[in-house]
């Protein structure tokens, strides 16, 4: 008998799905197979009902403020990246804050931004034995022109989770 697999990185790749979500992509790639938007038949008009629903669902979980903000896109990387760059403006320097030990897709964009000279980011340093963010550093960092505070809340790789 082989020893039973541990997966324990689901954050990244959602493996194994659950078999609903199974059912919903084989029925869009089976039966509806058209982008939201894109037209005025049958299948088109579906799509959009669903990403509708999926929206208004997503609102009412997150006590939002519209189901219009919700956006989706491919992964995180590419909504941290968007919100990121969307939140800084080039011709205005401003202020973020991140930490020490944050994923590349919310430190490599600050980084190149901040070389450009568009930002000014302060790293919080974490605890070395537990990996954790003292929220007081967070505080004692925050400034007039603080635009944004990006960190994870539950790291993959250390396990932690922060206290924000």
């Amino acid at each position: 008998m082989s020893p039973r697999r541990l997966y324990l990185d689901n954050a990244a790749t959602s493996f194994p799905k659950p078999r609903s979500v199974l059912d919903a992509m084989n029925r869009y790639a089976m039966e509806l197979g058209a982008s939201a938007g894109r037209g005025a038949y049958l299948e088109a008009i579906e799509s959009g009902k669903l990403i509708e629903t999926c929206r208004r669902r997503l609102n009412q979980l997150f006590n939002g403020g519209g189901h219009n903000q919700f956006v989706f896109t491919l992964n995180c990387t590419e909504a941290l990246n968007l919100a990121i760059k969307g939140l800084v403006d080039p011709r205005e320097t401003c202020h973020a804050i991140c930490t020490a030990i944050d994923h590349n897709s919310i430190l490599r964009p600050l980084t190149a931004m901040a070389e450009r000279g568009w930002v000014e980011v302060t790293r919080i340093p974490v605890d070395a034995k537990t990996g954790l963010v003292d929220p007081d550093d967070i505080r004692r960092n925050l400034r007039s022109d603080t635009k944004l505070i990006a960190m994870t809340h539950a790291s993959n790789v250390t396990g932690s989770v922060q206290p924000i």
